[in-house]
């Protein structure tokens, strides 16, 4: 019953020390959210911390990932 037509479910990475390559893969799960809903016409999508709570990642780099994420994809 949500008020919406699709959602995209995105699973991003699980946070363990910083050093796995944690950054990238959040930052290639938002843009490809972004191209989906792209590709799908969509004219506008909300982007939660996607990682920040059940996969432990810093919420603070979280959201620096998912504002670059969105500003290169809209460069």
């Amino acid at each position: 019953n949500l008020p919406f037509k699709s959602v995209i479910h995105a699973i991003g990475p699980q946070y363990d020390d910083g050093n796995q390559q944690e950054r990238p893969l959040l930052f290639l799960c938002i843009m490809a959210s972004l191209q989906l809903a792209d590709k799908e016409g969509y004219r506008a999508i909300a982007v939660p911390a996607i990682s920040s709570k059940t996969y432990g990642f810093p919420l603070a780099d979280c959201t620096s990932i998912i504002v670059r994420a969105i500003k290169q994809f809209f460069a």
